[in-house]
């Protein structure tokens, strides 16, 4: 049985994969994620690359991967709040508002956030982690679009056992 499919456009006899458990997609539309969403049903990792969140229902789910995607919802954290593993790598309308929806959403089981690239973020962005993500153990950040202070990283660590890995890339 295939563990893993990628999906590129146009997608056919998607339905040869209902007990796929990871699912890439590339370019995603909102009429191929409800496709997929209807066929897949045990998919636990979802990436998605380019495209749109919108019509994805997968209740399964706990690793999500995000990357060059559009506006996302709120409404997908409220529908898919089993993620344990969050990632979020160029999301341009990402701001605090959509941060904390997120955290408030999967704040109590997730373990792994990872935050990359262009964003909207402010330095308020790590006490809104701070007070929502009592369970978080792993915080990546990468070229955030502001620059911390020694001080306020240190209020993360308030949070039990948390590993915090942090780069700073010059471009």
């Amino acid at each position: 049985s295939v563990v893993e499919v990628k999906v590129q456009l146009p997608m056919q006899k998607i339905n040869m994969f209902p007990n796929a458990k990871k699912l890439f997609i590339e370019n995603a539309t909102t009429a191929n994620n409800q496709v997929l969403s209807d066929v897949m049903k045990k998919v636990t990792d979802l990436s998605l690359k380019f495209g749109n969140c919108e019509g994805i229902l997968m209740e399964n789910i706990t690793k999500m991967s995000f990357m060059n995607v559009g506006d996302i919802a709120a409404q997908f954290f409220v529908q898919h709040n089993k993620i344990t593993d969050l990632t979020l790598r160029n999301i341009f309308h990402l701001d605090d508002n959509l941060l904390q929806a997120i955290v408030e959403n999967l704040g109590a089981h997730l373990i792994i956030l990872r935050i990359f690239g262009i964003n909207q973020l402010s330095p308020n962005a790590l006490n809104i982690i701070k007070d929502n993500c009592k369970q978080l153990r792993i915080l990546d950040m990468a070229t955030w679009s502001q620059q911390f202070k020694n001080e306020e990283w240190r209020c993360l660590y308030d949070i039990n056992g948390l590993a915090i890995y942090y780069e700073k890339f010059d471009f």
